[in-house]
């Protein structure tokens, strides 16, 4: 018999300081939206944080810099020490999973976010319960539309993007994907 998604999901997108944490990459921003799993995904809730980075622990990368803007001095000012939002995330996460339930997250290239998702939770010694099933927009973009990469998926949306921004990232990923299920279900013939 198979199993049914949880009633609630995770939008999920986040900033860092280069490609991969097992190169040095930090996590400086997560955007996590939660969603019911209906008809429209009705949104439920938003957290945002931004992460102070750690220069003696990780690497920076002028070029990530670039995409998202967020520069080392902007975050040593304003973000959070990756314990407290390690705390902040679990807190969240927790107020609507039920016992024994997966994380089922939504996002543009998810299995990227989640490397730095599990980094900043790793911070309190927590391995969120993060399910092998996974909404990635980039794979329907592409598979349904054509579509190459996250602008053009903003463009899809009617959004234009300016700078990397973690919670603007997944409410457009979010649109996106009500989109996609609203032109299916008008089209669906089965």
């Amino acid at each position: 018999m198979s199993k049914k998604l949880p009633d609630v999901l995770f939008g999920i997108d986040t900033e860092t300081s280069g490609l991969d944490p097992k190169d040095g990459a930090q996590c400086l921003s997560i955007g996590l939206i939660t969603v019911k799993n209906d008809a429209d995904l009705t949104e439920l809730d938003r957290l945002y944080l931004e992460i102070r980075f750690e220069p003696s622990r990780y690497t920076w990368s002028a070029v990530s810099e670039g995409i998202h803007g967020l520069s080392q001095s902007y975050l040593a000012n304003n973000g959070l020490p990756m314990f407290s939002a390690a705390l902040d995330i679990k807190n969240f996460i927790e107020s609507f999973l039920r016992e024994d339930e997966k994380i089922v997250l939504i996002g543009h290239n998810p299995a990227f976010d989640n490397k730095f998702f599990q980094q900043v939770c790793a911070a309190i010694g927590w391995e969120p319960p993060v399910s092998y099933r996974m909404v990635d927009t980039f794979s329907i973009g592409f598979g349904a539309m054509g579509l190459q990469n996250s602008n053009e998926i903003f463009d899809c949306v009617g959004q234009t993007r300016n700078a990397h921004n973690a919670m603007e990232d997944i409410e457009i990923c979010m649109e996106f994907v009500r989109q996609v299920r609203r032109l299916v279900k008008n089209a669906r013939t089965c």
